[in-house]
């Protein structure tokens, strides 16, 4: 289970570090709208339509061995977060294609002109449905305040369903953290340059994946829910503060580190930065 360490308040406190908006869509220079520049103005940056994977390759996905991480459940109760990975099959594969995505985007050239960033550690993520919620309604009649039962058709249906994966996203939310910790003295985060920041990434690979992020750090009182369709990647910047939302039904999506140079910045793994500790 990865271990966590303290979010530095210097750098995840309430800054307004990033703004939280589509940054693409707002540059008064369209020259500026590169992917690298929107992604470190808003600290995140979404590729649509990026890669669909094979559901060959989700299946293998699915049957990985997957462990418990950290997710704010209770003591006793039973973790709904998990990742997963099988090298043999699917791993190595997707980490090519994040690299091919990452690349043709302009995301992975380091300051030198030289260097490049690299994809590793491409793991799957899985969470089990948010007890108490169901995604979808196996029947077309709900009872009515009389115990009558009525019809509610396909428009109450697809309503109900949306309600249900609101509240999952919310009340099975991750804990705020970011990915990238600091690194040790006198080595800092802030030192490292754009083109040479860390970077982790999300592929979907079932509909509705999510991401919760705190665009204004861990005490960011508006977070901001981010919707994939399948295909979709999403990118950002291992200072970005984020959560994984919860999930009315079993879900899965694949994360992938980006690590520039390690003379530059090595990550330690299994660690993460956790809000509040």
């Amino acid at each position: 289970m990865p271990s966590t360490t303290p979010a530095v308040p210097s750098r995840f406190s309430s800054t307004r570090r990033f703004i939280a908006r589509e940054a693409a869509a707002e540059v008064e220079d369209e020259t500026e709208a590169t992917a690298s520049n929107v992604l470190h103005r808003q600290g995140w940056y979404l590729l649509r339509r990026a890669h669909v994977v094979d559901e060959t390759v989700v299946s293998a996905i699915r049957a990985s061995r997957f462990e418990p991480i950290f997710n704010g459940h209770a003591p006793g109760e039973a973790p709904l977060r998990h990742m997963g990975r099988d090298a043999r099959s699917w791993a190595s594969q997707l980490e090519g294609v994040f690299s091919a995505v990452l690349g043709e985007a302009g995301l992975l050239a380091c300051s030198d002109g030289v260097s490049s960033k690299v994809v590793r550690d491409c793991y799957a993520l899985r969470s089990l449905p948010l007890p108490g919620l169901r995604a979808r309604a196996d029947e077309g009649a709900v009872a009515g305040a009389d115990g009558e039962v009525a019809d509610v058709g396909a428009d109450g249906l697809r309503a109900r369903a949306e309600e249900e994966e609101a509240r999952a996203a919310l009340e099975g939310r991750q804990p705020a953290h970011s990915d990238s910790p600091e690194p040790l003295p006198p080595s800092s985060l802030a030192d490292i340059a754009d083109a040479d920041f860390p970077l982790s990434a999300l592929l979907a690979v079932q509909p509705r994946t999510k991401l919760w992020i705190f665009p204004n750090g861990c005490d960011d009182p508006n977070p901001m829910l981010l919707r994939l369709a399948v295909g979709d990647m999403l990118v950002w910047r291992g200072d970005l503060v984020h959560a994984g939302a919860g999930y009315a039904e079993e879900h899965v999506r694949v994360h992938a580190y980006v690590d520039p140079p390690s003379h530059i910045y090595q990550r330690p793994f299994g660690k993460t930065n956790r809000c509040g500790l």
